[in-house]
């Protein structure tokens, strides 16, 4: 009972004293410790002998050769790689253009059946229109020769009624 108080407390006075730093982060108390090998302390990186000193130097010398030679690698690599990105976008190019010659020959065929469809239309219309003036010429021609024949019945029935008339 007595180590829930104490752990209560302590638990309070962590709250107390991080709203008290304006703090939220959790205060490095022992039980919150990662124990990692990173976080010991191992005085063997703090020394340093003169070997290291000058093999530093040597590493420094040999770190600028080849920052030297990178760049200049770099410069040759640049190139080869400016190249290489020039091919790769000249075929890209081709690969597109190739595409897009499919997709236009594809829409010229398109067009093409839809003149071919219109052509067709055009004609069966034409077709249409001549059969549709040659039966109203037939119509017209029908009604002349109805129109003759009543004529001809109602000169024949006056006829017949001047006739029966006298």
């Amino acid at each position: 009972m007595e180590e829930l108080e104490t752990s209560n407390d302590r638990n309070c006075d962590i709250k107390h004293a991080t709203k008290a730093y304006g703090s939220d982060d959790k205060i490095d108390l022992p039980e919150n410790r990662v124990n990692d090998k990173q976080h010991q302390f191992n005085p063997a990186n703090f020394i340093r002998s003169t070997d290291d000193v000058n093999i530093g130097k040597i590493n420094k010398k040999q770190k600028t050769r080849n920052k030297e030679e990178e760049k200049d690698a770099g410069i040759h690599l640049s190139a080869q790689t400016r190249v290489l990105q020039l091919k790769h976008d000249s075929d890209r190019m081709d690969k597109l253009l190739v595409i897009k010659r499919e997709e236009y020959e594809k829409r010229m065929k398109e067009l093409g059946a839809r003149k071919q469809l219109l052509k067709e239309k055009r004609a069966q219309v034409k077709e249409n229109y001549i059969k549709f003036n040659n039966y109203f010429e037939e119509m017209r021609e029908k009604k002349e020769k109805t129109l003759e024949r009543v004529k001809e019945s109602q000169g024949l029935r006056e006829q017949k009624n001047l006739e029966i008339i006298q």
